[in-house]
């Protein structure tokens, strides 16, 4: 027996006399809201221009698909057919596509064909968070994550490996052909033509893993993966497996991505000058500040630094080593070099002096420096070989440097930040979005998708820190794209440039208070020691 005395009336079968409206679907306040405020504010002009509106059923808006999937991802929700459920059932979602349900098939195939317009729309996005002052490149960190591809480990072959496939292969079709002619003779009234006889299949296998050797010959990878060619096989966590590595640089005031992208190469040498130069494109503006791990310490990448006037934090392989590690014999920094007699002195007092130069794998010349040794009472504790032998690079100096702004207490202050800045958002994709995995496949693919997770996460960090009236008080772009229009190039000359005449930022011994300060973004007073020891 149901009772309605005392209860509010509750009618699962009641017909409502006036619709409801969608905007009370959702609170005032909900990150949908802002999701859609923001995607209103983007120039998606390039993508409108990639239908034909004159033939053909009318298509779904794009601004409505965009605003699904960018809400989608910042759900941590990435399949097409779980998003066309939440279509069905979540009241935020029917708000976003104003009670349209489009298929799974519809997403996906927009996903995939949304992934060129990503880059610009990114870039849009970057400038949205510094219009809400999101981000004010004071300190910008700079960090790689490795992330599974989609393939299979066991398809990543050597070149003997595919040697010895295409040879199997081979050899079966060989034994097929003759067990039928074995079984129909040559003279047979069932004998079939030989191109009937061949296995398409098999050929067609022995042809792609014959492309697939050649393609691996040409460069410089030792295995190739045969589901996803693009990926690299590369340790991820305790294994190694296909992956790709990406990259990001993040805005130190509310974690925000300002640059990001996605590579093939297993380590970060060669990321540091492109991120750096996407930096500049996408803000229009030079960081203050920049952090990196020892994966990016690398002579180029310091020089890189050096000529553009940018306050680096970026410590070599061996500094952490030297600074708080134990070794069994006396690092390099314990000897003491000398510029003006070119030797060294080590720990023993005993002169160093040059010997001979050799090549490193790079082909610049080392000099190496070495000492007398013999009856030296601290032998045990320097080296295992009769003499200890000191190289050095001819940008030596450049380490030197760094080492001396690492040392001083604002640089510690500035590099702690490091680990909190650039390991943060890839643990809010990785642990809290469940985006341990790649969903497409090829490179092109997996840089917009790549993107995609990346704008899940600004649009996060908008919805935390911004409120829905803020969003919408910033001038409209629609019409007018976000986008930065200079080059990065020019900007970096610029920077260059504004060190003509003055002493070079990192320099050491040469610094002024003026480049401390500016590095600092602080008036003139009595810091002064972030460049020199």
């Amino acid at each position: 027996m149901v009772r309605n005395v005392g209860f509010k009336p509750y009618h699962q079968d009641q017909t409502l006399l006036l619709p409801l409206s969608l905007d009370e679907f959702i609170p005032a306040n909900h990150n949908a809201r802002i999701i859609s405020a923001i995607v209103d504010k983007l120039d998606l002009s390039a993508l409108y221009d990639k239908y034909c509106t004159t033939t053909g059923q009318n298509a779904y808006d794009p601004r409505m698909l965009v605003k699904v999937l960018f809400y989608a991802t910042f759900k941590g929700i990435f399949s097409s057919r779980a998003i066309e459920n939440e279509l069905h059932t979540d009241t935020a979602f029917l708000y976003l596509s104003a009670m349209q349900k489009p298929t799974y098939r519809t997403i996906s195939r927009f996903r995939s064909n949304f992934f060129d317009e990503l880059e610009e729309i990114f870039e849009q996005i970057v400038q949205i968070c510094l219009d809400l002052d999101l981000a004010g490149l004071n300190h910008v960190a700079f960090d790689g994550s490795k992330i599974k591809a989609n393939a299979s480990p066991k398809k990543a072959m050597t070149q003997v490996q595919l040697k010895n496939r295409i040879r199997k292969l081979l050899k079966k079709s060989i034994l097929t052909d003759e067990e039928e002619d074995a079984l129909f003779g040559d003279g047979s009234p069932y004998s079939f033509s030989e191109e009937l006889t061949q296995d398409d299949k098999i050929m067609k296998e022995i042809e792609r893993l014959i492309e697939a050797y050649s393609h691996l010959q040409d460069s410089d990878a030792k295995r190739i993966c045969l589901t996803d060619e693009d990926a690299n096989v590369m340790k991820i966590g305790r294994q190694r497996l296909p992956g790709y590595n990406i990259q990001a640089a993040v805005d130190d005031k509310a974690h925000v991505i300002v640059a990001a992208d996605v590579t093939t190469e297993e380590n970060d040498y060669h990321q540091l000058v492109p991120m750096m130069k996407q930096v500049v494109h996408n803000t229009g503006r030079n960081p203050e500040i920049i952090s990196a791990d020892p994966g990016f310490a690398t002579y180029d990448n310091y020089q890189f630094l050096e000529d553009n006037g940018f306050c680096g934090l970026i410590p070599d392989n061996m500094h952490f080593v030297d600074t708080c590690g134990q070794s069994k014999y006396f690092t390099k920094s314990r000897f003491l070099y000398d510029s003006e007699r070119d030797q060294y002195t080590c720990p023993a007092g005993r002169t160093m002096r040059f010997v001979r130069t050799q090549k490193d794998k790079n082909g610049e010349f080392l000099r190496l420096y070495q000492g007398n040794c013999s009856y030296c009472p601290l032998h045990l504790s320097c080296t295992k070989a009769a003499r200890r032998t000191i190289s050095r690079h001819p940008r030596e100096e450049l380490i030197s440097k760094m080492r001396a702004r690492l040392a001083t207490p604002e640089g510690k202050a500035e590099y702690a930040k490091r680990i909190t800045v650039a390991e943060a958002p890839f643990g809010n994709m990785k642990a809290n979005k469940r985006w341990r995995e790649l969903s497409h496949r090829g490179l092109k693919k997996v840089k917009g998708e790549c993107l995609l997770h990346v704008i899940g996460h600004n649009l996060g960090v908008i919805c935390k820190h911004a409120s829905i009236e803020k969003v919408k008080n910033l001038t409209s772009a629609r019409g007018v794209s976000y986008s930065v229009s200079r080059s990065s190039e020019k900007m970096l000359r610029t920077a260059e440039s504004t060190w003509e005449g003055e002493p070079r930022a990192g320099s050491c011994h040469e610094c002024s208070e003026f480049a401390v300060c500016w590095l600092q973004n602080r008036e003139p007073g009595p810091m002064v020691g972030i460049i020199c020891a």
